[in-house]
């Protein structure tokens, strides 16, 4: 045997997740194969599980961004359930995805103009 092949056959590419190539934190093979369990769809493309992670990802950067400023402004030194809360209530994007859902351990929105109230 030649050496170039035997060295070509001892390096071997290092394996890498679905997650890592398409650079995102959500699992990206776990989100494919429940949505090929759940049978949405008769056919689930290889670039399916990829969005929905991506959009899950900036689903939860534009939550935390938007809690974050309101723990700031509360002068909270942690993200807690009720600065959520308040975050997303008063985007209106956010409010209109989170209408029907309810934050554990929040309490209640408050009323008023839209603006945050604290």
């Amino acid at each position: 045997m030649d050496s170039s092949k035997k060295e070509s056959l001892g390096k071997r590419r290092k394996r890498r997740t679905q997650s890592q190539r398409a650079n995102v934190v959500f699992p990206v093979g776990r989100i494919g194969r429940l949505i090929r369990a759940k049978r949405y769809s008769p056919y689930c493309s290889k670039e399916a599980p990829v969005f929905v992670a991506s959009v899950m990802s900036y689903l939860c950067a534009e939550v935390l961004e938007i809690a974050g400023h309101v723990a700031v402004r509360s002068s909270f030194h942690r993200i807690t359930p009720r600065c959520i809360e308040l975050g997303v209530r008063n985007d209106p994007d956010l409010a209109r995805f989170f209408q029907n859902q309810t934050f554990r351990a929040a309490g209640t929105a408050p009323l008023g103009s839209g603006k945050m109230m604290l």
